[in-house]
């Protein structure tokens, strides 16, 4: 329901408490309530005594077996909603860890790079605007084919237009720019804006900046494209 949605939105991602951000919230009463059965309780206890020395545990009454359970199953459920958080994300990058090197030759780099400007705007707005779960989950998925775009794809450029002795060098200094410095200085951009305006706002202006950038970049990249594939001339 759309008071369901409106709870979740305000929970997981724009709300705050006290002007933390509910999420830091979230994970310090995560923290707290472990913090609590580790040091508090019986189990807690046990879990530590069995960690020093299972041997004197078990001798002490310890229950090993029972204990152990409970602590794997506990880890086992984080994991479980960790695993669930990121899944999509994860399968989806299979196509192009197994056919990056067929799909490039389909289109070019630079082709590939203009596509991903498009589907990012295109994504950054439908967040914007988009107020219930599914509906943010799935605005989501075109992020791994995003990072088919700006990672897979310039990686195996450049790993057959750079020299060998080079590769390694160059390699990095993309990843540190693209997925490193930009990111930095790109949350920092946009914690500054939410704390002006709001989240959504933030979401239009990335959509807007990359929708005209690839209107601005159309040429040149085209014209980039041509020069590495002469046959596209013809």
């Amino acid at each position: 329901s759309e008071g369901a949605a409106q709870m979740f939105k305000d929970i997981l991602y724009y709300g705050k408490t006290l002007g933390v951000f509910n999420g830091v919230w979230i994970a310090l009463i995560v923290w707290a309530v472990f913090f609590f059965i580790l040091t508090f309780t019986r189990s807690g206890r046990h879990i530590y005594a069995i960690g020093s020395n299972v041997d004197a545990a078990r001798l002490s009454g310890v229950n090993v077996f029972a204990t152990t359970t409970k602590a794997y199953m506990v880890s086992a459920f984080c994991s479980f909603l960790t695993g669930l958080i990121t899944m999509l994300a994860v399968s989806l990058e299979v196509p192009f860890l197994l056919f990056g090197d067929k799909l490039m030759k389909k289109l070019s780099i630079w082709k590939w790079m203009w596509i991903g400007l498009i589907v990012n705007g295109l994504r950054f707005v439908v967040l914007s605007v988009v107020r219930t779960p599914v509906l943010i989950v799935l605005s989501q998925i075109p992020s791994v084919f995003l990072l088919a775009c700006f990672e897979f794809f310039p990686a195996i450029y450049l790993n057959k237009a750079v020299d060998k002795e080079l590769r390694g060098t160059v390699q990095n200094t993309y990843t540190l720019i693209a997925f490193g410095a930009s990111r930095i200085v790109g949350s920092l951009l946009g914690g500054f804006i939410a704390d002006a305006t709001s989240i959504p706002t933030v979401f239009a202006i990335n959509g807007a900046l990359l929708l005209l950038a690839a209107v601005v970049f159309f040429v040149p990249l085209r014209r980039r494209a041509r020069m590495d594939n002469p046959a596209e001339l013809a």
